[in-house]
């Protein structure tokens, strides 16, 4: 199911961790932080092509292959695909560039993990699945 723009709460299908910037680092990084934390709120808004996804007012982008909110003056946000994955439950999404070539994925599964930019890698089967990592839950803040 196609997300509406909202705001709305992330977390890691990995380590169930929410999904936010963390403020004892530079506050630009995002992580997967406790499940125990005071959940962060997304702003995720619908755009022509994919959707900008923000946090704390800021949008967010790939820098150095990893996601950052973009707290200074630097390079133009992205636009991301978010793509849904019923086979692996309700409101499961894989977050990609717009090219698919790459997207979120929580390289390891201890809370503080950052969230990196690296290639999504699913099973061949219809419908593909994926590995915990490559998932996140997005759900609508009511």
């Amino acid at each position: 199911m196609s997300l509406e723009t909202g705001t709305y709460i992330i977390t890691s299908n990995y380590s169930n961790g929410i999904v936010g910037r963390n403020a004892a680092n530079d506050g630009e990084q995002v992580f997967s932080l406790p499940p125990f934390s005071d959940p962060q709120q997304w702003e995720i808004i619908k755009l022509r092509d994919g959707y900008s996804i923000r946090i704390g007012g800021t949008e967010t982008a790939e820098l150095n292959g990893m996601v950052h909110a973009l707290t200074h003056e630097q390079p133009l946000a992205e636009s991301w695909d978010i793509k849904p994955h019923e086979q692996h439950g309700p409101n499961v999404y894989t977050i990609e560039k717009l090219d698919g070539s790459l997207g979120w994925v929580m390289a390891a599964g201890e809370v503080f993990a950052p969230i990196s930019v690296q290639p999504i890698v699913a099973t061949k089967s219809l419908p593909p699945h994926y590995l915990p990592p490559y998932l996140f839950q997005i759900m609508k803040v009511e």
